[in-house]
């Protein structure tokens, strides 16, 4: 069961620090949380669409971005976050959603090769 306590503690955290500390720049909060099958991150990014973003991975990295159909507002800005991935992770079989303003990406685990008898001829 995944605890989304600290996802919402930093996403207010981050709230505070735009509202008195604007020079800073834009972010935003991502929680990564690991299961047995899978590991899965977590992005608050209100306000955008699937139409805005672009998720593109190779063997090392899944790289999350704005495209060229991102319209800017006072509410959201252009990004670009890098995520590294570990070699136990299938990155050919990366799958996303974006509902209700949270971007979940799903990164199954690779599947431990099982032992198997060998015929002597």
């Amino acid at each position: 069961m995944k605890n989304t306590s600290n996802l919402l503690k930093n996403f207010f955290s981050i709230a505070d620090d735009a509202l008195y500390h604007s020079n800073q720049s834009s972010s935003f909060f991502f929680e990564t949380t690991s299961f047995e099958d899978r590991i899965e991150v977590e992005m608050i990014l209100p306000g955008y669409s699937r139409d805005e973003l672009t998720i593109s991975s190779d063997e090392e990295n899944i790289l999350v971005e704005t495209n060229e159909n991102f319209k800017k507002n006072k509410w959201k800005s252009t990004f670009k976050r890098a995520f590294k991935i570990s070699e136990n992770l299938d990155s050919r079989k990366i799958k996303a959603k974006l509902e209700n303003g949270i971007m979940t990406i799903s990164v199954p685990k690779k599947e431990k090769p099982k032992r198997f008898k060998v015929n002597i001829s």
